[in-house]
């Protein structure tokens, strides 16, 4: 392969294995690649900008970060809302003034994404054997002394045992066999590229659901029953009580609507029915925003579930039995299916 592209100037940097300061990948040159690419390289190249940019757009979301900006964004919609009035703009003005501003708040906020996100972004493309800073595709370079391989376009050096899935081995990417169901989908059921951890050397993995409806029915049953009424037990705990917390909030908004409900049914059973109707409507709606929070895994982080998973013996990304797995050179546990690797459950030291 000859796939090279340009450095880019300035923009969000980030550091080579040797320590170097280089420049981030961009994902718009992952996204493009080169002239002369095989349709199937060229499919693992947007694969692989699809889980760069997810990664992107879901940084935050576990954090206090994530809630302030949606009380920026709502401080915003009230300010905007209440000052156009004044200034006689009208609703296309408004319209616009809130598109300008809310994009404004993205851009920004994705690029602070991305500058946190940069030794993931840089390892996840290497991992696949792209250059972390220029995306030149690393086939056939020998290792130097120190076991890194320099890349010829831009100088950027990089460990040469981090390229644990290279694209020149991979298959074509193929499209799922099936789709999840509707009560998968409502309840996160369905691992897809929003449940994206890091494993041990910074490569972004797709994590499996917790209730291990993401795996084949061949995989699912492949795992003893006991063992997988255990495994989804001890994923269901990570963040059991901040599910909890979080629930608090419609549990309590919709025994409200229930109790109104009832009480205007019971007092004024003749006057306005509907209104008693719509009250249970809302405390149905609340109710099930509740059962989401508690019932689905959007709550629950992918990096602590694949930590779970790895305590019961499981790979994370793949759902390949890891339990009796020999530790590699740098003291992880490889996954031999997907060529993932993991901290040991003990706790054992490994380079980051």
């Amino acid at each position: 392969m000859a796939e090279a592209m340009v450095a880019p100037v300035g923009g969000t940097r980030t550091r080579d294995d040797r320590g170097r300061e280089v420049a981030l990948v961009s994902l718009r040159e992952i996204k493009r690649g080169s002239d002369g690419e095989t349709p199937r390289v060229r499919m693992l190249r947007a694969a692989l900008h699809r889980r760069l940019r997810r990664a992107i757009r879901e940084d935050g979301r576990w954090s206090l970060h994530s809630i302030g900006e949606t009380i920026v964004h709502v401080v915003t919609f009230i300010g905007i809302t209440a000052i156009a009035p004044m200034l006689h703009v009208g609703f296309s003005g408004w319209l616009l003034a809130q598109i300008v501003a809310h994009s404004a708040f993205v851009a920004i906020w994705s690029t602070q994404a991305r500058k946190k996100l940069a030794p993931v972004l840089a390892r996840t493309a290497l991992s696949e054997g792209w250059c972390g800073s220029c995306g030149y595709c690393l086939e056939g370079l020998g290792a130097q002394q120190d076991g890194c391989l320099v890349c010829p376009e831009c100088g950027a050096a990089w460990l040469g045992r981090r390229i644990t899935k290279p694209v020149w081995h991979q298959p074509a990417v193929s499209k799922p066999t099936s789709e999840p169901g509707f009560v998968q989908t409502v309840l996160g059921a369905h691992a897809s590229d929003r449940n994206l951890a890091s494993d041990a050397h910074g490569r972004l993995v797709r994590v499996l659901d917790s209730r291990l409806r993401s795996l084949s029915d061949g995989e699912y049953a492949r795992i003893d029953a006991e063992r997988r009424r255990t495994i989804v037990r001890e994923v269901r705990r990570v963040g059991l009580a901040s599910r909890w917390v979080m629930a608090t909030i419609p549990i309590v908004v919709a025994m409200l609507f229930f109790w109104l409900s009832i009480s205007f049914a019971v007092s004024k059973p003749r006057v306005e029915p509907g209104v008693a109707i719509f009250l249970s409507l809302f405390a149905m709606f609340f109710a099930g925003v509740a059962a989401y929070i508690l019932l689905g895994d959007g709550f629950i982080r992918p990096l602590l579930a694949a930590r779970a998973f790895v305590r019961m013996g499981l790979c994370p990304s793949c759902g390949e039995d890891i339990a009796a797995g020999a530790l590699d050179v740098d003291g992880l546990i490889h996954c031999p299916r997907c060529n993932s690797c993991w901290r040991p459950p003990d706790g054992e030291s490994a380079p980051p």
